[in-house]
């Protein structure tokens, strides 16, 4: 670690809720320290049992991701932090000013959720007719500002397959399911009834996976049952 680096973890704090690296912040800069052996590098490799294989994918692939992917990103119509530096398993990104997805999602009115699930139907349309997915699409990996930023690309690539492109619009629907905000984000989304049922299990994986929280299981229940 060169000192310039180790110059910005010391006035760093610590993010929570990183489930592949360990993530620090300052006033304006978002750090991250990719870890070699994730637990979501072998989550996402289990996914491909459907496809029957299994692809892992290292650090130095996840690091190039999030270099390459987001010119393709912001094609499709979302944005992306400027990425400030690159040092060996560091990546240093423009931190972003805004609402969290997760956040805003179970906090705006029905008519932002419906516009708001809108602009991820027209998004993942244009990446996915371009070949590509997003493989991590969870609502938290976004910050809705002036426009809509998608900050998490390691396991994203331009050369996904039909079955990531589903992958892509579950997850979404299951971490919006954790919210209260699922109905109104759902109508402009307009998921085919496969994906809505398949985001239920992904949704009660994740909780009984990760956050075991109990709001987020009243949401998941609410979503179902209304």
């Amino acid at each position: 670690m060169n000192t310039e680096i180790r110059e910005l973890l010391e006035e760093a704090e610590v993010v929570e809720g990183g489930l592949s690296n360990h993530v620090y912040r300052t006033d304006d800069l978002i750090i991250k320290e990719y870890s070699r052996f994730p637990f979501t590098s072998f989550y996402t490799s289990l996914l491909e049992i459907f496809e029957l294989k299994i692809n892992y994918i290292d650090r130095e692939e996840r690091m190039r991701n999030e270099q390459e992917v987001p010119e393709r990103i912001r094609e499709a119509g979302f944005s992306t932090p400027d990425i400030i530096r690159v040092e060996d398993n560091f990546m240093v990104f423009e931190r972003i000013t805004g609402t969290p997805g997760f956040r805003f999602v179970d906090t705006a009115s029905e008519e932002e959720l419906r516009n708001l699930g809108e602009s991820f139907r027209r998004f993942l349309d244009d990446l996915h007719s371009r070949g590509g997915a997003i493989r991590d699409c969870r609502i938290s990996n976004y910050i809705i500002a002036d426009e809509i930023y998608s900050i998490d690309h390691e396991y994203s690539g331009m050369n996904s397959t039909a079955f990531y492109r589903f992958i892509d619009e579950a997850t979404l629907l299951a971490s919006v399911r954790q919210t209260s905000g699922y109905h109104g984000f759902a109508e402009g989304f307009k998921p085919d009834r496969a994906v809505r049922i398949f985001s239920v299990l992904l949704a009660l994986d994740h909780v009984l996976l990760f956050d075991r929280e109990f709001e987020r299981v009243r949401n998941i229940y609410r979503s179902i049952a209304a």
